[in-house]
């Protein structure tokens, strides 16, 4: 394995400066003179061989100091030769490629404004004077929101009864026919509504005239 420790071409043996080799008799690590490989005092290489495998430890320290250098790798047998790389040198720490595969954040939508909450019940001044033998009818309610805005609610439902006992709606509901024998009698009209998810109830004694 040689390395080019300063990587220009230019220095060194063949822009080498130092040479790890090992064969069958050993290992060791030489260092280009200016003439000659020559040894060196270095950190041990620690060399291991498998069946598979030769590894051995170059400190960074031995070879300038360096974190990035240049190399090249040869093995021999017989009159055979490989090399890595094919052409050129590769170079230590190996350069990985950045991934090719992006990944979209999307930003959730903000969440909706807060619905302005019911302040109060708009009732109409007719529902404050009804008739025995005449219709009562609840209009759709119009609410008062705490901005100051008045809407329509979103839906409704209503009572009227008598001594707790309810009256029979008219078709559509929130309307009845009051018998005339409820004259000054006192009715109790209970109104739900709702706006914006929230549901409300209010009610008051009714009088007929």
């Amino acid at each position: 394995m040689g390395i080019d420790a300063d990587r220009n071409a230019q220095t060194g043996r063949s822009g080498l400066e130092y040479m790890y080799v090992a064969n069958s008799t050993g290992a060791g690590l030489a260092k280009w003179d200016g003439t000659q490989w020559a040894d060196f005092a270095h950190q041990p290489t620690s060399p291991g061989l498998t069946s598979t495998d030769f590894t051995f430890t170059i400190t960074l320290a031995d070879i300038g100091g360096v974190t990035t250098f240049d190399f090249v790798a040869v093995s021999l047998r017989g009159n055979d030769s490989d090399g890595v790389p094919d052409n050129g040198v590769a170079t230590y720490p190996v350069a990985i490629a950045p991934s090719t595969t992006t990944t979209t954040t999307t930003t959730p939508p903000p969440p909706p404004p807060p619905t302005p909450r019911v302040k109060a019940l708009l009732i109409p001044s007719g529902l404050l004077f009804a008739k025995a033998g005449k219709v009562l009818r609840v209009p759709p309610l119009r609410l008062l929101l705490i901005d100051g805005t008045t809407v329509t609610a979103d839906s409704q439902t209503c009572t009227l009864t008598f001594k707790g006992k309810k009256l029979p709606a008219l078709a559509g509901g929130c309307a009845w026919k009051i018998p005339k024998t409820y004259r000054k009698a006192r009715l109790v009209l209970k109104i739900s509504y709702s706006y914006g998810g929230a549901t409300k109830s209010t009610s008051w004694p009714v009088y007929p005239g």
